[in-house]
């Protein structure tokens, strides 16, 4: 049936089928359907589609521009998220799949993952935050800058003095604290 209605928007020109070239502008891509996912843009959700993406069953995916606050099923380059949920038929048209919440990094975020230009300066264990189905770790981002405490020390710092601290970088144990100094 999906099939069937996969062809009807295609042969009404309500769909877009086919690759979407990586430079077309955010408009034309975001709230279609397409095949593919182009560079630089996620999902929100997809389906199986029958004799419409070059034949057989193959994906179809529901193509957004990434943006702050968004739930999507993949985290595209630049951003970070702070929520996982799993959910049935979204992301996965076969049974649960994850949907991640997209945050635009920044300072003094708490963030399930630590984008390349940033640090952090706190790790807290929490359930069904980062981890769907358990216990994950989220982090207090922190944009690098001398004379910030963080847990770790990014490429252009150097540190005037550590500090070993209980359950600030390491909710569960000691870890090390880095007073930073720019380079």
């Amino acid at each position: 049936m999906v099939g069937l209605f996969a062809a009807l928007l295609i042969a009404l020109g309500l769909a877009q089928v086919g690759t979407v070239q990586a430079g077309a502008a955010p408009a034309k891509v975001t709230g279609t359907w397409s095949c593919t996912v182009p560079a630089g843009y996620t999902y929100i959700s997809m389906t199986y589609v029958t004799n419409a993406c070059g034949g057989g069953s193959a994906p179809y995916y529901n193509v957004e521009a990434p943006r702050d606050q968004l739930y999507a099923c993949t985290v595209p380059a630049g951003y970070t998220y702070t929520q996982v949920i799993s959910q049935y038929n979204i992301c996965n048209p076969n049974g649960n799949g994850h949907s991640f919440y997209l945050r635009v990094p920044k300072d003094e975020l708490y963030a399930c993952t630590v984008p390349g230009n940033f640090t952090y300066s706190q790790v807290i264990a929490q359930t069904n935050i980062c981890n769907p189905g358990g216990s994950g770790h989220t982090y207090y981002l922190r944009t690098p800058r001398d004379g910030l405490y963080a847990c770790t020390v990014p490429t252009g710092f150097g540190y005037y003095s550590s500090y070993n601290q209980y359950g600030v970088c390491n909710p569960g144990g000691n870890a090390l604290t880095y007073y930073l100094r720019k380079l």
